[in-house]
């Protein structure tokens, strides 16, 4: 009776067990399937980057001005953007500083002067935004202070502070006025010399000097208006900004 009952399979069980057998090979024709749909998506994924790939070396090859010729065009063609010159990005963020006295024994010395100074014009106008660098343009000449040169970190900031640059007719800051203008290219620089030059040559624009100097003097009515600066200004126009 004990052999029988442990040594053989009720027809129970055995149903039992094919239907969990039946199960089972269900179970793995679905995921064969499912393996068969990732391997046919990973090799349309594989075309893809192949073709990404084809498309970057053409790409590269036309910026380099050479590279092989896969048909494909990239950026529109004669409508891609240039990139924009880094001088004329930074010409955009930069003004130019007359009238800041040079001091300083050394390199080092004269740096931190110049920041020192800078960062009292910008507390003046009050604008947030700290420069990104400071430098003197040209060599230094004894005697005469350089111009000096500001660059901002964003456009915005230039044109901030150029909007606030009248308020220094009020900055106290000696016998010597100080004087903000945008940074300019050379062809702009010499269209101001020669319109400047041609209101020198104009006698009408000679007659009404003294008139316009008083209403744009950096200064209140009560102190003359300075001409030393905007002729440093001037002499300087080809110092490269």
């Amino acid at each position: 009776m004990g052999v029988e009952l442990f040594g053989k399979r009720s027809p129970n069980q055995e149903d039992v067990l094919a239907e969990r057998i039946e199960q089972l090979e269900r179970e793995l024709e679905e995921r064969c399937r499912k393996l068969k749909t990732l391997e046919e998506e990973l090799k349309v994924l594989d075309e893809k980057v192949k073709l990404l790939s084809e498309v970057q070396d053409s790409g590269e090859g036309a910026m380099n001005g050479g590279g092989s010729n896969t048909g494909v065009k990239v950026g529109g063609g004669a409508d891609q953007e240039k990139l924009e010159d880094p001088g004329e990005m930074e010409r955009r963020r930069s003004v130019v500083v007359a009238g800041v006295p040079e001091y300083g024994g050394n390199d080092r010395m004269r740096w931190n002067w110049d920041y020192h100074c800078v960062g009292k014009l910008f507390h003046f106008l009050d604008i947030g935004s700290p420069p990104v660098s400071i430098y003197r343009l040209g060599k230094a000449v004894p005697g005469k202070s350089r111009l000096l040169k500001v660059v901002l970190p964003r456009s915005w900031d230039q044109q901030t502070l150029l909007a606030r640059a009248p308020k220094l007719r009020y900055f106290q800051c000696g016998t010597t006025p100080v004087y903000v203008r945008a940074s300019l290219t050379k062809t702009q620089r010499e269209e101001l010399r020669n319109k400047r030059k041609a209101k020198i040559n104009d006698p009408v624009t000679s007659n009404v000097k003294n008139n316009y100097n008083t209403l744009h003097s950096p200064h209140p009515p009560s102190s003359p208006p300075p001409t030393s600066v905007p002729q440093q200004l001037e002499e300087n126009m080809d110092t490269g900004n």
